[in-house]
């Protein structure tokens, strides 16, 4: 190599360490915006963050729930024509509904024999699902579950690492413990969400519930657990077309409702598709 070729290569390296870093800043400027929804890779064992990441995170979800013109747009259309559409309800396979593939247990409240199933997808950090927890459910809990109308359904819809964690925690919880823990995880979602230190925090709040150091520790090294979690959410979004939360499905995919609805919203459809019932 001569003198003149020598002299040149510091420059060359610098130049290819200056592209190696513009190109990481890229790559991860890229990772953290947003991607479509569509893009959800199918891939079987395909793991939570590599799902989440390709899904809108929780600022993005609670936009579109807002927001977005074609949500507002169906949920016009859902509130003044629920009675035709509730006058279409049909029987379903009410087996089928639950064993839809998704690998984790039935965490439910009510009547399993209710005539009506609505299954919700929800984050443990987004702020609409958190609202919808604290202010209507109680109200749809008292209306409809508890008097058999209803039997709901909850899945978690992890959108990112926080609620992942956070999923894995109430997903180690005793069933008998499950409702409770979700409600209060929601309750005091602005505590723990959306602090650096978020992971201490829920340790504390699964350990006053009840789970040991050894138990929560276990729980969230459970790479199962995160497999399950990861293909339920994709089972969310291919089948029955969840693109936000909270998003609730209604009779095995019946009815798609999107977005943190109040009680009168959810009571023109459940009204309408009960009042529709097929004779027996």
């Amino acid at each position: 190599m001569s003198d003149q070729g020598l002299g040149k290569l510091p420059v060359l390296i610098i130049v290819l360490i200056i592209a190696a870093v513009v190109g990481y800043g890229v790559y991860s400027t890229q990772t953290d915006q947003v991607a479509s929804v569509e893009n959800v890779p199918e891939v079987a064992e395909a793991s939570v963050d590599d799902i989440t990441n390709d899904l809108p995170q929780p600022e993005v979800i609670e936009n579109e729930v807002s927001e977005d013109v074609e949500t507002v747009a169906q949920n016009m259309q859902d509130s003044s024509d629920a009675a035709a559409n509730g006058a279409s309800m049909k029987s379903f396979d009410k087996d089928a509904a639950l064993n839809d593939g998704t690998p984790l247990p039935t965490r439910a409240i009510g009547d399993p024999d209710a005539p009506i199933y609505v299954v919700e997808y929800s984050s443990l950090t987004c702020g609409h699902c958190a609202s919808f927890h604290t202010d209507t459910l109680n109200k749809f809990k008292e209306k409809y579950v508890d008097t058999g109308k209803v039997y709901m359904v909850f899945r978690e819809f992890p959108l990112n690492k926080a609620a992942v964690d956070a999923s894995m925690l109430l997903r180690c919880m005793p069933e008998e413990k499950h409702y409770d823990f979700m409600t209060f995880l929601f309750d005091t979602q602005k505590q723990w969400a959306f602090v650096p230190d978020y992971l201490q925090k829920l340790k504390m709040n699964a350990k006053l519930a009840g789970l040991s150091d050894e138990q929560i520790e276990s729980c969230l090294s459970d790479e199962g657990m995160e497999l399950a979690l990861a293909e339920s959410l994709k089972i969310g979004t291919e089948k029955y077309g969840v693109r936000s939360t909270p998003s609730f499905v209604v009779n095995g995919g019946e009815r798609l409702i999107t977005g943190n609805q109040g009680l009168p919203f959810f009571e023109k459809i459940i009204d309408a598709m009960l009042a529709n019932q097929p004779a027996e």
